[in-house]
């Protein structure tokens, strides 16, 4: 069976939609090492410079939204783009935050440098969507998850590096790089979108289709799932650094490096999800992730944490776990959310907007708490598991009901 739908035109090149699909995650905790460095600069809490993380989830999550529309109307590639450019005029702001000496710079630069990198992780499933088949589309989004596991926790490396020999700014600049780097691979992507679309591009009309899509339950369910498991890597990047280089006196180049940890976890979790892709369902392998490794996992660090045995073993293996786990359920749920979305674009659009919307909630939810207690970190996860199970129930309710 033919597994590819676009005749006529090349495959997009894998590297390309792995930096893609990263892109916006690099961005959000590539200068977490920094964040001590930059609570000290300004002399600012540890909540406040949190805040830097909430603020580009916020930016993130809505940034998801008009990238669909737009690239239906003038194409997928000119989309990438518009949302690039932004993210690079982000990052350098960012970076001039420290001559201006302007704290506030650096939270409004946050936000365009959020709105402009989202386009990469929406328009990575879009355009596999659009070339793939089901199948195929869910063992490529395996190997392309695979770049969104390892390139955050690569990052956090070499942001622990760049912060230490460099500085913190150094961090924002090589964003732009990045950014600047993925423009020229974009330029060699096929362009996806055959038929653009003749509706105008408006408020209304755009609001009407999101709606129609919120109004699609697995795509619904499969959008806060995700989102409850990026949640887990998003606390874990704001609030690890703080209890690695402040409570366990590791300098932010060894934090780096012991995140290469979580990102082996990952990869690991991405093959067993390829591997497995024919012989057992994407739902299923959702409840494999949940139950067999992300329940363990955190049921371990709760108790070490609770007993007084908060260490860098009991920091980074139980998260290795869990990590695993996370990646097993992630990757399954767009292929079960996309399935049977008429507009794979705004499908992707509000899976992506839901996903990361969990996360903007529970890291704000951190920051309000603003405590220095590791014990915090363990029972956000512990909530987020609550929440997962009956996501996944009413999940499966569905399959069930269809099948």
């Amino acid at each position: 069976m033919d597994q590819i739908k676009l005749k006529g035109i090349h495959e997009p090149s894998l590297l390309t939609l792995l930096l893609l699909v990263s892109y916006p995650s690099v961005g959000a905790v590539l200068f977490t090492p920094a964040l001590p460095s930059i609570a000290e600069y300004f002399l600012i809490s540890n909540g406040m410079a949190q805040l830097t993380i909430t603020l580009f989830l916020i930016g993130y999550a809505f940034g998801q939204l008009p990238y669909g529309p737009i690239s239906n109307k003038i194409g997928r590639k000119p989309t990438l783009y518009i949302g690039i450019c932004l993210s690079i005029l982000g990052s350098l702001l960012c970076a001039a935050s420290e001559s201006l000496d302007l704290f506030g710079l650096i939270l409004a630069a946050r936000i365009f440098t959020a709105l402009g990198a989202s386009v990469g992780l929406m328009m990575t499933f879009t355009i596999v969507s659009d070339y793939y088949e089901p199948t195929a589309a869910r063992q490529k989004l395996a190997f392309v998850i695979l770049a969104f596991a390892i390139a955050p926790n690569a990052a956090v490396t070499l942001g622990g590096f760049l912060t230490q020999y460099i500085g913190w700014q150094s961090t924002f600049y090589f964003e732009a790089l990045y950014g600047i780097f993925l423009i020229f691979l974009c330029m060699k992507l096929p362009e996806t979108n055959r038929e653009l679309s003749k509706e105008p591009l408006n408020l209304n009309f755009v609001i009407e289709s999101y709606f129609k899509n919120c109004r699609n339950p697995k795509l619904f369910l499969c959008g806060l799932i995700m989102g409850c498991c990026t949640a887990f890597v998003y606390i874990y990047a704001a609030k690890a650094p703080f209890l690695a280089i402040h409570e366990l006196n590791i300098s932010p180049s060894l934090y780096g490096l012991l995140n290469l940890l979580p990102a082996a976890a990952m990869i690991l979790g991405s093959y067993l999800s390829f591997r497995t892709a024919h012989h057992i369902s994407p739902h299923r392998s959702i409840l494999y992730g949940l139950s067999f490794l992300m329940l363990p996992g955190t049921i371990a660090m709760v108790i070490a944490f609770g007993s007084d045995s908060f260490n860098l073993w009991t920091l980074f293996v139980p998260y290795c776990v869990m990590n695993v786990g996370i990646t097993l359920a992630y990757i399954n749920c767009p292929a079960i959310g996309t399935s049977h979305a008429k507009n794979k674009a705004n499908g992707s659009a509000i899976l992506a907007f839901l996903n990361i919307s969990v996360c903007v909630i529970m890291v704000f939810v951190l920051e309000l708490i603003d405590s220095s207690a590791p014990m915090i970190m363990p029972i956000l996860f512990a909530a987020l598991l609550l929440m997962l199970y009956p996501l996944y129930i009413a999940l499966e309710h569905l399959i069930r009901k269809d099948a």
